[in-house]
């Protein structure tokens, strides 16, 4: 019988596998989507980081630990999955909820890469939880582990653990995630027109360096839970594929994991299909560099575009303008006056701007893509919150309230978007009226 390797080799193996699971989680959607890459298809094949990660783990089982059980290792897969899904709801959900809670408003008008006090909670939920529902799975599933209490006592500590390097991992967004972001650039592996500032901005460089850092700590602490456990009976022998099947809890539970993300991948093929379809027709253009085809626009400069003065009582903060071949990006926050030397945070009543500028004919089809989710008026929209259109000062306006208030409309070829914390909006309404007034 094929004897499970020593706690050293166990922690060592699984690490390594950690490693190999985050440069995979990263590099196989690269080639698949980047328009250069020499396996483009145009589409991630619903391939994420959980499903990769269950792979990897599962490896260690069938190759060194001698646990040759196809139907666990299938089931570690569903599992891991099932984890990065939850906890990536979970983290977006209950995270933005208790940072609102406490007074940390979400700040998405900088082109930093660095932890704000904002995202600690939504890291922490969503690392805890991911490592917790691994923890509970691998010990479910390959130790000969049966009680959920003792499972429970083993994995909630080190759950705590997953939500820890969650942090680490978004803190090393800055230099160990833009070192892999130049490296997938130097390689043509992201988009021709995505530049550095970008990349900060969509949160990408914090992707990279959580899965790295997250999934290689994760591995280890799997490596640590192992060595301390008893293990599973192993097969009888290193060719033998073990017909140990899964117990009925066990098997009830992964049906249950199943089911939301088969509806999921159903839901979601019709959009992936025709996204593959789009992007391999329009493949050469989009590899063709600076998208040439794209008008471009003037780059104004902030001040031009945004009201930089004193509204009521509020006074707007430094500027900020991002240019790019096929949009200009200019923001601004509006806050309470501060103490000299006082620094910026996302305490307290304050208003976000958000004024874009798009070639002619886009503006339309962008308000309705717009991550605030302003794609349906008057109707529950893609992210749950309603949607319904007001008239303010004469315009036509479209509001939703998702805990704050949001406001956006068209003016021509620009987009104005405003958000609302604590504050009365009329004022700042009127203003932005008055030099956009609404196209809608």
């Amino acid at each position: 019988m094929k004897t499970r390797p020593s706690p050293t080799a166990t922690i060592g193996i699984l690490s390594l596998l950690g490693l190999l699971s985050a440069l995979l989680s990263i590099l196989l959607p690269a080639l698949l989507t980047a328009p250069r890459s020499p396996l483009f298809v145009g589409s991630s094949l619903v391939f994420f980081p959980g499903d990769i990660f269950g792979a990897m783990i599962a490896v260690y089982f069938l190759t060194y630990a001698g646990i040759r059980s196809v139907t666990k290792a299938i089931g570690l897969v569903v599992a891991s999955s099932f984890a990065y899904f939850s906890s990536f709801f979970s983290g977006a959900i209950l995270g933005m909820f208790a940072s609102g809670a406490m007074g940390l408003h979400s700040n998405w008008d900088t082109d930093s890469a660095e932890l704000r006090a904002d995202m600690v909670a939504p890291l922490l939920i969503a690392g805890v939880l991911g490592a917790f529902l691994v923890l509970a799975a691998v010990l479910r599933l390959y130790s000969a582990e049966t009680s959920w209490r003792r499972v429970m006592r083993k994995s909630l500590p080190w759950s705590l653990v997953g939500g820890l390097l969650a942090l680490a991992g978004w803190g090393l967004g800055p230099s160990l995630g833009m070192f892999v972001w130049s490296t997938l650039k130097s390689h043509q592996l992201v988009p021709p027109n995505e530049d550095m500032q970008y990349a900060a901005r969509s949160m990408n460089v914090n992707q990279y360096s959580v899965d790295i850092a997250w999934q290689i700590g994760m591995a280890t602490v799997l490596g640590i839970v192992l060595s301390e456990t008893r293990p599973a009976p192993a097969a009888p022998s290193t060719s033998a594929i073990s017909k140990q099947k899964l117990k009925p809890n066990d098997a009830f539970l992964l049906v249950l994991m199943i089911v939301p993300l088969a509806c999921f991948v159903i839901l979601s093929l019709p959009n992936i299909y025709q996204e593959m379809l789009w992007h391999r027709a329009h493949h050469e253009e989009i590899a063709a560099g600076p998208i040439s085809h794209i008008p471009k626009i003037d780059t104004t400069p902030a001040d031009t575009m945004l009201i930089l003065a004193p509204i009521g009582k509020y006074l707007p903060d430094q500027a900020h303008a991002a240019h790019s071949t096929s949009g200009q990006d200019y923001t601004v926050r509006y806050s309470l006056p501060r103490k000299l030397g006082a620094v910026r945070t996302s305490v307290g009543p304050h208003v976000d701007v958000e004024v874009q500028d798009w070639p002619s004919g886009w503006a339309k089809s962008e308000l309705e893509n717009q991550g605030q989710g302003f794609s349906k008026i008057a109707h529950k929209n893609a992210y749950g919150a309603s949607v319904e259109e007001r008239t303010k000062f004469g315009n036509r306006v479209l509001f939703k309230r998702n805990p704050e208030a949001y406001y956006a409309w068209m003016s021509n070829d620009r987009i104005v978007l405003m958000q609302f914390y604590s504050v009365d909006p009329d004022e700042f309404l009127k203003k932005y009226l008055e030099k956009y007034p609404s196209t809608l």
